[in-house]
């Protein structure tokens, strides 16, 4: 039996991005540690701009940040 991996919400960081008039679900990420996480996730509501990208990658602090456009799949729902 395989084990699905565990996702939680960066609440404050999407809350931080709603701050910024950034239309996103929400932020995720796999990292339980409170350092720096290997990679985040960014579900955006609306395909973005490349300022939204730029605003959105300047304010989240991770290794890798992964943008998740509206029509993509969600790793986190599989």
């Amino acid at each position: 039996m395989a084990v699905r991996p565990l996702w939680r919400e960066l609440a404050l960081t999407r809350e931080t991005l709603h701050d910024r008039d950034l239309s996103v679900h929400g932020v995720w990420t796999m990292h339980i540690g409170v350092d720096t996480p290997p990679r985040v996730y960014i579900d955006w509501q609306f395909a973005p701009n490349k300022h939204e990208i730029k605003v959105a990658e300047h304010i989240v602090v991770a290794r890798k940040i992964i943008h998740i456009l509206p029509n993509d799949e969600k790793p986190w729902m599989q």
